[in-house]
């Protein structure tokens, strides 16, 4: 994700400086590869559980973490957008900051994983690593 995060940096810088028309076939090619990127991308996540009979909820994070993704490729594909009609520069620069402001929608897993209440406690709480594609 850091080549995501640099690349989006300097297509920022680009639209801030004012020199995003002249670096349009540049930003085009950055926008691809980091778009590519992301679809290629796995999550890793640890998330808490108490009995291996109870994983119900593990469905519930995978679905989430898909959901951002989703969001992720979806703001990626709208800045693509109006990158490449040269139109909208602030909000091109409205969509890379809250990209990473909520750190790529990852914000909101973390903080539903830290919600997760243990119902029994007499039980131990153990963490399962999971990688969602």
């Amino acid at each position: 994700m850091e080549a995501v995060k640099k690349n989006l940096l300097y297509v920022k810088q680009a639209l801030e400086t004012g020199t995003h028309k002249e670096q349009s076939a540049i930003i085009h090619l950055m926008l691809e590869d980091v778009i590519l990127s992301v679809q290629e991308n796995v999550f890793k996540y640890e998330i808490p559980y108490v009995m291996d009979k109870d994983t119900y909820h593990f469905n519930v994070f995978v679905e989430r973490s898909r959901k951002a993704k989703a969001s992720i490729l979806c703001d990626l594909h709208e800045l693509q957008v109006y990158m490449s009609k040269g139109i909208y520069e602030k909000r091109c620069v409205v969509i890379i900051d809250k990209l990473f402001a909520n750190n790529f929608h990852q914000n909101e897993i973390h903080q539903s994983i830290s919600r997760w209440k243990n119902l029994a406690p007499k039980f131990q709480i153990q963490k399962k690593k999971m990688t969602i594609k």
